[in-house]
């Protein structure tokens, strides 16, 4: 036993279909490197039992740095010979969400040179974020916070792709109009990232997230943007010396390139051979692994580092389902594949070839955006003006009355041109009625004279609602009213939660806090919307 728990890790390798929702854990060893040999061997066994091994998805850690370096991948030679069969080949991947992790923290930690030597660093989102508002923001999820990540912090997923998002780079584009290459940074690493981890066939909201292959034209454009930015920026590393620019590609960036490369030639081989339509990219990355683990470790509560003995008994507790709820943190999306089952099999729903959709000529191709110059304007009124759009969408998916125009069918461009809902929109936004807004400013000059006064009462829901109701002298809905209420709390709920009011509170406190506060809004919300009805 004392030999068993002196392990310090353990090596897991895990199949994963690429066409069918089904993953299953093959292999693990303490204290084991993966090595060519094992590999090969691993390989020749799964296509032994009629499985097909198509690709390799790894992180680009130092060992497995090496096990590439053996194998002799690089950006220009991104897959090896499959040791089963010498004529087909096995494409290479890096895990793509955890090379975005790495581009955001070198970001904030050292800062990177682009091409026209335009420096995009800390600074650069201190600035974004004096441009995005304090309480009423223009980008809801980007915070100081955002930029004061430690330990376990630093490895999820969301934080970094909310930081490198569309609304970061409408955000550059608003603060920087005289530094186009800022923006143009945060829109080629998210539409690059939303290629490359799509997780539907078709995406109603953004067709870049829609299987690749679908819009394979404009999906490789794109990946050829982002090979070209990522190919050509350095990061600054700060040496003893000061700051040094960085003269090799760092291996997040080979990560990316190695995967871009390896994407489009798969997707050519499985077409030729298979005749396979899309891929969904999210199938080629880690997150299926990552939620393995993170299965492993809630299963023990608070012990999340299990000994050896420890570890082989979840693992068999997760193979047979005996513990399979989702952890509520994790480094990643949760994955929700289905491990392999006699159910499975007997469905022969292993092997099946992904569903045929339609061609690209069937789904609407989104044109490239042009980067606006503009002229800072209030920040707090285009945020009055964004949530009143959200709350004319709110009113309208719930069969209330239509009291917003969608931006695609505004015609008088000029009047709206720097409106920050036109600068986000993809065209399903909703720019509010004159109405609906003049009532959403009225509703927040009142909600902030008499906030502080209700923050800490009971029934805050209730008695915000009816101090509104009451300076109200002509006629507006009390869905409107209700809605403003319901968003508004929960925009201050999150303001305290991320400012310097509750610094000096303890996490656990804080979290408390937060929780608490939630539950009793909520639950006002809800009878108090029941009893009007």
């Amino acid at each position: 036993m004392n030999q068993m728990m002196s392990h310090s890790k353990v090596q897991v390798v895990m199949l994963r279909g690429l066409l069918k929702t089904w993953k299953q854990p093959i292999f693990f060893d303490y204290d084991k490197n993966m090595t060519v040999e094992l590999l090969n061997s691993i390989i020749m066994a799964v296509e032994n039992v009629g499985l097909q091994i198509y690709t390799i998805t790894c992180d680009l850690g130092a060992e497995n740095r090496a096990l590439l370096k053996h194998l002799e991948v690089t950006p220009e030679k991104t897959w090896i010979r499959n040791p089963f069969d010498e004529e087909r080949k096995v494409y290479v991947f890096a895990d793509v969400p955890h090379m975005l992790k790495l581009i955001r923290n070198h970001v904030i930690d050292d800062g990177v040179l682009l091409s026209d030597n335009t420096l995009v660093n800390r600074k650069t989102l201190e600035t974004l974020l004096e441009n995005n508002g304090k309480e009423l923001k223009l980008h809801p999820n980007f915070s100081q916070k955002s930029l004061e990540l430690n330990g376990p912090e630093r490895m999820r997923v969301r934080d970094a792709a909310q930081l490198l998002s569309n609304r970061m780079a409408t955000l550059a584009k608003r603060t920087f109009p005289e530094k186009p290459s800022v923006a143009r940074f945060f829109t080629i690493i998210n539409e690059g990232f939303d290629i490359l981890n799509s997780r539907i066939p078709k995406d109603p909201k953004n067709n870049l997230k829609s299987g690749f292959g679908l819009l394979e034209k404009i999906q490789t454009k794109k990946l050829e943007e982002l090979a070209d930015l990522i190919g050509s920026m350095r990061f600054q590393r700060i040496g003893k010396d000061g700051k040094e620019i960085s003269k090799l590609p760092l291996p997040c960036q080979l990560g990316f390139l190695i995967s871009i490369s390896s994407l489009t030639q798969l997707f050519k081989d499985l077409r030729k051979n298979l005749n396979v339509t899309y891929i969904l990219t999210s199938h080629l990355n880690q997150d299926c692994l990552e939620s393995f683990f993170s299965k492993i470790r809630s299963i023990g509560g608070p012990n999340s580092n299990p000994c050896a003995s420890e570890f082989r008994y979840r693992y068999r507790m997760v193979l047979l389902g005996s513990c399979c709820r989702a952890p509520k943190n994790t480094n990643s999306l949760f994955d929700e594949d289905d491990y392999i089952s006699a159910e499975l099999i007997e469905k022969n729903d292993l092997f099946c070839e992904s569903e045929t959709l339609t061609s690209e000529s069937d789904i609407e191709i989104p044109e490239d955006e042009n980067l606006q110059l503009i002229e800072n304007t209030n920040i707090e009124n285009e945020s009055l003006k964004y949530l009143a759009g959200y709350i004319a969408w709110q009113l309208k998916r719930q069969g209330k009355g239509i009291f917003g125009t969608p931006s695609s069918h505004v015609f008088n461009i000029s009047a709206i041109k720097d409106s920050w809902i036109h600068m986000l929109s993809r065209g399903g936004l909703l720019f509010p009625s004159d109405e609906i807004y003049n009532a959403t400013l009225h509703f927040n000059q009142i909600f902030e004279r008499n906030i502080d006064r209700l923050w800490t009462q009971k029934d805050i829901f209730k008695k915000m609602y009816t101090v509104i109701k009451a300076s109200q002298s002509g006629k507006v809905l009390d869905s409107w009213i209700l809605e403003f209420v319901k968003v508004r709390l929960n925009i201050r709920l999150k303001y305290l939660n991320s400012s310097k009011v509750l610094s000096g509170v303890n996490t656990k406190k804080r979290k408390h806090f937060h929780k608490a506060r939630c539950v009793k809004t909520l639950k006002v919300d809800k009878c108090y919307v029941k009893n009007n009805e």
